[in-house]
């Protein structure tokens, strides 16, 4: 009854179109709002081979801006996000802060040139962070109230979508567009039926089908 109670406020319109509003809502910052801080990056594009160029990197002042306002970009649109879907902000802050904290973390290993070399992206070590915490510890409540992992996705499908121009879908041509049709379709189908097999939920199973199918 409590949960529901606090889903029934004016500002629930559900969650996709509150991650509709935003995604959107980003977009406009970053466009029309002037916002050009770069995110965070550790060593460039090369990577860091010892601490000493690691260290030179993460406590710069340019690092401090980027990290600082990546977070409260990113916390004030999850807050909007979370606020539209008529979920509870109890303890969202904090736990939001320690994710964000954890994908810095996970940024950081990644960006080791060794592991860039061999091409493993900061999604693997997020990923295998997540399972050790998920399974050696038992997660606070505090934490859980940030793990709105569908809210999330949604809104990187709208921002992910903003990056595929007009332009380059014309320079595809048609051939271009049956083939990209074609991929996207049967990723998706392969997609949910893995997701079907592992016992995930219709809904959510659809959200990492799109998400898979559209990002390939």
């Amino acid at each position: 009854m409590g949960n529901k109670s606090e889903k029934s406020g004016l500002l629930n319109i559900g969650q996709d179109w509150a991650s509709v509003v935003a995604g959107f809502l980003m977009i406009a910052i970053i466009l029309f709002a002037g916002y050009n801080i770069q995110v965070p990056s550790f060593a460039g594009k090369t990577g860091w081979g010892d601490f000493s160029s690691l260290l030179a990197g993460l406590f710069s002042s340019q690092q401090a801006l980027s990290v600082s306002a990546t977070l409260l970009l990113f916390l004030t649109i999850a807050i909007i996000g979370i606020k539209l879907s008529g979920e509870p902000l109890k303890h969202f802050i904090q736990g939001f802060i320690t994710l964000f904290v954890l994908a810095l973390v996970a940024q950081i290993i990644s960006s080791f040139t060794g592991f860039k070399n061999y091409g493993l992206e900061t999604v693997i070590f997020s990923l295998a962070i997540g399972l050790l915490i998920g399974n050696l510890t038992k997660l606070p409540s505090w934490i859980r109230s940030a793990l709105h992992t569908e809210l999330y996705v949604k809104i990187g499908l709208i921002l992910l979508g903003g990056t595929i121009l007009f332009g380059d879908i014309l320079k595809a041509g048609g051939l271009g567009m049956i083939q990209a049709v074609v991929v996207v379709f049967g990723v998706w189908y392969f997609a949910f039926w893995v997701a079907k097999k592992l016992k995930v939920d219709d809904e959510y199973a659809t959200l990492l089908a799109s998400a898979v199918s559209i990002c390939g």
